[in-house]
């Protein structure tokens, strides 16, 4: 059928050290399991091995096949073009997390939500430091409604050091359209870190002017403290 890049997960035997071997062979990665409950518990699994691994720049997604139909089953029964659709349009790790989490809790009640930042916490502070652990930060904070409290940190560090915002607005003012990739909420202002606030907006602006150019976001954000800072960001090497 045409599907070459594949590999067997062994069910729920599946580990961080497996997920870190598919990653050495590529930054993206989908996981496909039946849509029944073992297969589900499967999904899960893999979601636990791979939040470890998760730097930035990898992709895990997930792709739930219709119950009783197994990937190499589905691959030949629909036909390569078919499951590559499928493919296509597997859910992202973050989305699949989240929506997983919020069937066992009341979202429309404090508890209910209260439980959820109890079960997503643990699992988010598994990712690496970086920015896609302060993206699925932001990401529980707005689902919650509730600031997620920040990790122990010795001091805040400035937007002049090299953290994991400073990288994350160096990329974007050097590829505004990197913006279109990281949907982030409004919540994500309330992230108690330096430059967190300037990202959201960044993001923001770049999202709503997806031609802007590097002098464009320059242009429209000149007028702000950081002006000096982003400047010198966007001369400098990517950190």
């Amino acid at each position: 059928v045409g599907i070459t890049t594949a590999v067997g997960t062994l069910g729920t035997a599946v580990t961080a050290d497996h997920v870190q071997l598919m990653f050495k062979a590529t930054d993206d990665v989908t996981f496909c399991f039946d849509g029944d409950k073992a297969g589900r518990r499967a999904a899960w699994g893999a979601v636990e091995a791979v939040l470890p691994v998760m730097t930035d720049g990898r992709s895990a997604s997930f792709m739930m096949l219709p119950e009783g139909m197994d990937p190499d089953e589905a691959a030949h029964a629909e036909g390569g073009d078919r499951f590559r659709e499928r493919l296509a349009a597997a859910v992202p790790l973050s989305e699949f997390l989240f929506a997983e989490l919020v069937k066992s809790v009341d979202m429309a009640s404090i508890e209910g939500r209260a439980k959820l930042a109890k079960k997503a916490m643990p699992l988010i502070e598994q990712i690496p430091e970086g920015v896609y652990r302060e993206l699925m930060r932001a990401r529980l904070s707005d689902l919650t409604g509730a600031p997620t409290p920040p990790p122990p940190s010795v001091k805040a560090p400035s937007l002049a050091e090299r953290t994991p915002i400073r990288q994350a607005i160096a990329l974007l003012l050097r590829n505004p359209r990197l913006a279109s990739q990281l949907p982030v909420s409004r919540a994500f202002r309330a992230v108690p870190r330096p430059g967190a606030a300037l990202l959201a907006e960044m993001l923001e602006y770049a999202n709503l002017n997806p031609d802007a150019t590097t002098a464009a976001v320059l242009d429209y954000f000149g007028d702000r403290d950081e002006a000096s800072a982003l400047h010198t960001l966007a001369a400098a090497a990517l950190p």
